[in-house]
């Protein structure tokens, strides 16, 4: 028996917005809402940091100013 796999490509979007994205798709999955899932994504220049990490330890917090990220 074969199960489904979904694939949908949520195109370039920024990281808040992929971040809550993924996090639906797992509950929605753990709950038995949808099939497994591929997702194809793309961010928007940013910095993704962790709940423990420290901005200025972890980014070149001035590149990002001047860059817009």
């Amino acid at each position: 028996m074969t199960q489904a796999l979904r694939v949908i490509d949520t195109g370039l979007r920024s990281a808040d917005w992929n971040i809550a994205m993924t996090a639906t798709l797992v509950e929605r999955r753990a709950r038995g809402e949808i099939d497994d899932t591929l997702r194809l994504h793309r961010y928007r220049p940013s910095v993704l940091i962790g709940h423990g990490q420290t901005a200025d330890l972890v980014a070149d917090l001035g590149y990002c100013r001047s860059n817009g990220i």
